[in-house]
């Protein structure tokens, strides 16, 4: 079993998000590999059996450039057969808190991708305790979906 976990960061926080999903992911016996979302062709996701897509969310509830390609690419491509988890990040100080996550979730959705887990929103306010117990949760719901074998 292979995973990718695509990821945009800014600040650094989505990235250590992106590492604590592989360590857990990785603990369970599951190959991943991670890379920038500006690294990631749309066309290498059928070489993967679960794709783990994360981002910051910028301005108002937006993806951010660095996301861009990707989620242009997921919106624009039948995702039919392709398992997805998304996570990202964000400041529950704005309206739209993690925004990017939802746009991310709809697109795949859209598109016929299938989603094995909740998406996860992490607040970049939050304690080291907290991040642990929603990436925890959120690995938790991956590790079980490929039990069940919805990938």
């Amino acid at each position: 079993m292979t995973v990718l976990v695509a990821y945009a960061t800014m600040s650094g926080h989505t990235e250590e998000l992106a590492e604590m999903i592989q360590e857990r992911l990785e603990q369970a016996d599951v190959t991943v590999v991670v890379k920038e979302a500006m690294d990631v062709e749309v066309s290498e996701l059928r070489e993967y059996e679960l794709i783990v897509v994360g981002s910051f969310t910028w301005g108002d509830g937006d993806v951010p450039e660095e996301m861009d390609d990707l989620y242009g690419d997921l919106e624009d491509t039948d995702l039919s057969g392709l398992s997805f988890a998304v996570f990202g990040s964000g400041d529950s100080g704005y309206a739209h808190f993690a925004g990017a996550v939802d746009h991310l979730t709809d697109a795949i959705r859209q598109q016929n991708g299938t989603l094995v887990a909740d998406s996860v929103k992490v607040d970049i306010d939050n304690d080291v305790d907290e991040t642990e117990e929603l990436i925890d949760a959120f690995t938790e719901q991956i590790r079980a979906a490929r039990e069940d074998g919805r990938w």
